[in-house]
């Protein structure tokens, strides 16, 4: 569980990077996701998407002040410290 939840919180934690930088720093948008596929390898289009884009950095939908990425990254965080202390704590 704390592997998988460490690995959502590593693409979480890319989401919210890409959300904080300027605009102006980020390419302006990507072919759709169907061309991406039938067109390019699977090493590029991951390349792609995880470079990011200024349409995939914009904050459309926000609850209690956070993001969704920002939400989801304190979630990951939270299953990854939960899943370690279920991991170190002893059977008594």
């Amino acid at each position: 569980m704390s592997l998988f939840a460490i690995l959502g919180a590593a693409v979480a934690g890319r989401q919210v990077w890409l959300q904080h930088q300027p605009s102006d720093q980020l390419p302006s948008c990507l072919p759709s996701l169907d061309y991406m596929i039938d067109v390019l390898p699977l090493q590029d289009i991951m390349h792609m998407l995880f470079n990011g884009t200024a349409d995939c950095a914009k904050v459309d939908w926000t609850f209690l002040g956070l993001s969704i990425a920002e939400g989801t990254l304190l979630a990951f965080i939270a299953f990854s410290l939960f899943g370690l202390t279920q991991l170190f704590r002893s059977n008594d």
